[in-house]
Parts: C-alpha cells; structure tokens; sequence
C-alpha cells in the first residue's frame, strides 16, 4: 500500500490500528478529514500556551507547563532497520528530554489505567530513548473541558488532574517491535 508520508506518526498508527479501511482512505487516497471543535480547541491551546500571556481562561496548571520547557517538540527517527522514519510533535519536554508531559483536554476524565495504557505516550517515549538514548519518564495533564451554554464553544471547567507514567526498557523493546510489525502490514 504506498502511502503519501514517507514517515510514520503516532497519528498515523493509531487510525490503522482501529481502521485500516479509514487509513487507506486519509494516508493512501488523500481524502480531506474535517477535525472536530475539540481538535480545534487542542490545536488553539497549544498556540496559546507558546505564544499568549497570562490567559486566565487557560488553568494554571498548563500555563506552567509552557515555563522554562520545550513546547511542540517535533521528533525524526531516521528509518534504521525499519521502513518508515518515526514522526512526531511532542506537547511538552524539558531541555534535557529526561520527562516530558502529554495535555489532553475533554469531557471525559483520565483515570491511571488509561494512562497506563496509553499508546501515544508509549510512541513519544520509544521515539525519545531512540533519539536522546535515555527512557523518559512523563505526565500526562487531563485539563476538562465543556461545550458552552450554546453547544458552539469549548471552555475549561477549571477541573484538572496530573498523572505520572514510568516506562521499561522492556515496554519499549516490546512496542517497538509492534511499530514494526505494524509498518509491515501497511505495506
């Protein structure tokens, strides 16, 4: 299946994953996808954090996080032994790419086995040791959010919650193996 990215990113993973079918449709044929108000809301609070001064509208807690860190760490994994090059655009790291934090905002609240489950933050990790040879810890910062009164905007609520992850040097060796092997049935 030739695809029209040369690199493989987290994104691009996980849509296989859960539909190969939606893949083929976005990846291999090109066909536009519409993002959501809370894809927008995400995008607009990542502008926010780098580039707004105190915005009292963003909670204090991810404010914070934008002080004396890296926001939207963008990282190559040239293609080694594997197929594609490994992409990706990590919310937050500190200068030294020992930790770095993951921001997801919605409605639904994040729990420690979510966290502990969480691909994406397995990706960024595997992507970090790759580059920086070191194996990161990091937190993932669930800021809720809600629609307002007339269901166009999305808004804080002002609920918040840190959770920590550690990860193996087996985990890792473990889910690059299934990046591999997913590459391969991609193609």
């Amino acid at each position: 299946m030739e695809t029209n990215r040369d690199y493989l990113s987290y994104s691009q993973y996980a849509l296989f994953k859960s539909s190969p079918k939606a893949y083929y449709e976005k990846y291999v044929l090109g066909k536009k996808q519409f993002g959501t108000k809370y894809q927008q809301f995400g995008k607009k609070l990542m502008e926010d954090l780098e580039f707004a001064e105190e915005d009292i509208a963003v909670p204090k807690i991810l404010r914070d996080l934008a002080k004396e860190k890296v926001l939207e760490h963008e990282v190559t994994i040239d293609r080694r032994e594997l197929e594609k090059d490994l992409f990706g655009i990590i919310d937050v790291v500190n200068f030294d790419k020992s930790h770095f934090w993951e921001i997801k905002t919605g409605k639904h609240p994040w729990s420690e086995s979510d966290v502990a489950k969480n691909e994406q933050m397995l990706f960024y990790a595997l992507m970090i040791g790759l580059k920086y040879n070191t194996t990161p810890t990091a937190t993932l910062v669930w800021a809720e959010t809600r629609d307002d009164e007339e269901g166009n905007v999305v808004i804080f609520t002002g609920n918040t919650k840190a959770f920590e992850r550690v990860f193996t040097t087996e985990e890792l060796s473990d889910f690059y193996l299934e990046i591999e092997k997913t590459i391969k049935e991609m193609s």
